[in-house]
């Protein structure tokens, strides 16, 4: 997921687990308890292919790296 800003700040000031637990309660207004994301990530921008595409690959290979090696879970 890509932030904004001021979710950037919120990220840096609340953490990981309070941010993620916030968008969830937030999202499951909306969704049954089944859509909502097991795993989060929150990067500085969304990877594109050479064409300006978001591809399928390119997203899953967020979920590939290491925790010791991703922005945020």
């Amino acid at each position: 997921m890509v932030l904004s800003p001021l979710g950037k700040a919120l990220l840096t000031e609340l953490g990981t687990r309070a941010t993620t637990q916030s968008l969830r309660l937030h999202l499951a207004d909306y969704f049954e308890p089944v859509l909502l994301p097991r795993r989060w990530r929150f990067v500085d921008q969304l990877p594109h292919n050479e064409r300006g595409k978001l591809t399928q690959v390119a997203l899953a290979a967020l979920f590939e790296l290491d925790d010791d090696e991703s922005p945020a879970t």
